[in-house]
């Protein structure tokens, strides 16, 4: 504004029409970013709820494998006292 006009690259309500584009812009991006995050936000849930379903059947077979052990030790420890082998 305050240079020669030779030398002004921008007219000074440019900057303002620009602005004021670009906010456009951002207002119609705004609800398809807003639907994506939602996406998103679902798609996010539904693998948590998957990862649990996961989690929970491990969970299930691990005791299986626990008392099987448990199971094996006591009859370890049956056939050592039987045999009448220490420990010392």
């Amino acid at each position: 504004m305050v240079a020669p006009k030779d030398l002004q690259f921008d007219p000074p309500t440019g900057f303002v029409f620009w602005l004021f584009i670009s906010n456009l812009i951002q207002l119609l991006l705004m609800p398809l970013i807003m639907v994506g995050q939602n996406v998103q936000g679902r798609h996010s849930e539904s693998r948590a709820d998957y990862d649990l379903e996961v989690n929970l059947r491990a969970e299930k077979e691990i005791e299986v494998i626990l008392q099987h052990l448990e199971y094996q030790n006591t009859i370890l420890i049956a056939m050592v006292e039987k045999l009448g082998v220490s420990s010392d």
